[in-house]
């Protein structure tokens, strides 16, 4: 769909940039740099999205990374874009990073007091409550578009989405996936309660 005419290989420019993101991140990230000039040229969503997704990850190798970097890289993508189902995308992963970031630091911010309708600016100071509050309007943020999220199949995506092997069964649509995702932060938010 994207860059069908282009003589531009993603898959080839990743596969060079996985072999040296560990050993040499700064190259990396000017690989990576390129590699979302050409998606945003191309107007390549989800190569642009996978990009934005990647940089915080390889900047980490050489310097703090602020938690909140990658969801306001998403905010100003999903600002910034015209296509409805790329910003419904960003939104839900907007909502996966609220919930990854919750998982990953839940001891620590259970032993918070609750602040009544307060929402800190620090993502570092907000409540188990605020992330619930922010996961779910995420979530259903990026459902809104359900009828164009519903006519997209998951594969088209498949550069920042995790397939896996029975996604076409399972998961054909776009719509499909966010649902998957949204149960599974859903039910697994309830179990740590």
């Amino acid at each position: 769909m994207w860059g069908l005419f282009s003589s531009f290989s993603y898959s080839d420019e990743w596969k060079s940039l996985e072999k040296i993101s560990g050993t040499n991140p700064k190259t990396a990230l000017s690989k990576l740099d390129a590699i979302e000039k050409q998606a945003q040229k191309e107007k390549n969503y989800p190569q642009r999205l996978r990009c934005i997704l990647k940089r915080n990850e390889y900047k980490s190798y050489f310097e703090e990374v602020d938690p909140k970097s990658t969801i306001d890289a998403l905010d100003s993508f999903r600002k910034e874009t015209n296509d409805d189902v790329a910003r419904s995308v960003a939104t839900l992963f907007i909502a996966k990073n609220y919930y990854s970031y919750f998982q990953r630091n839940r001891y620590m911010i259970r032993q918070r007091t609750d602040l009544q309708d307060v929402l800190p600016d620090d993502i570092r100071e907000w409540t188990t409550v605020n992330f619930q509050q922010q996961i779910r309007l995420s979530i259903f943020d990026a459902l809104k578009k359900c009828d164009k999220i519903k006519s997209v199949k998951s594969e088209d995506y498949g550069a920042v989405v995790d397939l896996g092997s029975d996604s076409r069964l399972y998961r054909p649509t776009l719509y499909d996936l966010f649902l998957s995702e949204a149960m599974e932060m859903q039910t697994l938010d309830e179990t740590h309660q």
